[in-house]
């Protein structure tokens, strides 16, 4: 027989192997958290660069935009219009700035794949597209 005190070092030892085996299958677990939807970048130097984000759960998530300038801007979704068909790889986007210094300059992205046009007013850059950044 199996004395008390091994009885409970055995068990307590299996306790810990099953609370670690929890752990780590649950780190498996695809990640319900925030995560970025998409992603376009646009520009090659500093002088002309733009990023714009979709984070969240689901299409077609929450913008964010970064420019030359300016850090990271996190918007009021109702600022944006946003078209997205991500089994076609189509999204368009419209933004006006009301006259705030803080928010993003007024433009239009269109993306169809991997590539996609930014216009800001009359300047026009090219950039590429990252759909599958999950």
């Amino acid at each position: 027989m199996e004395s008390t005190a091994r009885f409970a070092a055995r068990s307590l030892h299996q306790a810990r192997a099953w609370a670690l085996l929890l752990v780590l299958s649950l780190c498996a677990l695809p990640a319900s958290a925030t995560g970025t939807l998409f992603r376009f970048s646009a520009g090659t130097t500093p002088a002309d660069f733009f990023s714009f984000e979709l984070v969240g759960r689901e299409d077609p998530g929450f913008p964010q935009t970064s420019w030359t300038g300016s850090g990271q801007y996190e918007a009021n979704p109702k600022a944006y219009v946003v078209r997205m068909d991500r089994a076609g790889k189509r999204l368009t986007v419209r933004h006006t700035n009301p006259g705030d210094s803080r928010q993003p300059p007024s433009f239009v992205l269109e993306v169809q794949g991997d590539a996609g046009t930014l216009t800001l007013g009359r300047k026009t850059l090219t950039g590429r597209a990252d759909w599958d950044v999950l």
